[in-house]
């Protein structure tokens, strides 16, 4: 799907949830030749707006079931809190992946070195 907004063409969106479902955003992309995020826009348990960001530094997005949102581009993890505000967490060497582990008590992330947990 395209749509063309206030001189904005945005390819596709997506939408994203915590596991426990009380949070979910929806990812809108867009760019020329190179695909790049558009807004970051989270809501919470009722469909509240929680936030929008605008053009964030980040590409990948995992939202906790307290509605923190972790979020990482090639070099760096960061933290979002409940107001949006960026925290960066870690700086990493091309980052490939992260989350949290079955019992949702250590949140690790990737790179072309090792595995980080992040304890918070």
């Amino acid at each position: 799907m395209t749509v063309i907004t206030a001189g904005v063409i945005l390819l596709f969106s997506s939408t994203i949830c915590s596991d426990n479902g009380l949070f979910h955003a929806v990812v809108e992309y867009g760019g020329g030749t190179e695909l790049c995020v558009e807004t970051f826009t989270l809501y919470g348990d009722n469909h509240e707006l929680l936030y929008t960001k605008n053009k964030p530094v980040t590409h990948t997005f995992f939202i906790d079931n307290t509605g923190a949102v972790y979020a990482l581009n090639e070099k760096q993890l960061y933290l979002y809190n409940h107001i949006g505000e960026e925290i960066l967490l870690k700086d990493l060497d091309c980052a490939n992946a992260f989350g949290f582990s079955p019992d949702s008590e250590l949140f690790f992330a990737s790179d072309r070195e090792q595995v980080r947990d992040t304890t918070f």
